[in-house]
């Protein structure tokens, strides 16, 4: 018998919490390797990432872009998460 701190987590709370730990390592991981490789801003990354959908526009957008490529690199690390 199973006692309150044993209990199953939802799978719907276990992807979840594993696509935040996945995204957020993931995209630490890009900044840290970024700056070390160019001494540049990590915003470079997240624009980036935002340019997949944006094109090459992002890349002198404000920091709208910047967000939209966070969103857009935890939706990849969620669909990961799922599949895998």
């Amino acid at each position: 018998m199973l006692n309150a701190s044993q209990e199953k987590m939802p799978l719907w709370q276990l992807v979840l919490l594993s696509g935040l730990l996945v995204g957020t390592l993931d995209i630490l991981s890009a900044f840290v390797d970024f700056f070390i490789a160019t001494g540049k801003s990590p915003v470079i990354v997240l624009k980036f990432i935002a340019s997949g959908i944006c094109g090459k526009t992002a890349m002198t957008g404000a920091t709208c872009m910047a967000v939209i490529g966070l969103l857009l690199h935890y939706l990849i690390a969620f669909a990961f998460t799922v599949i895998f």
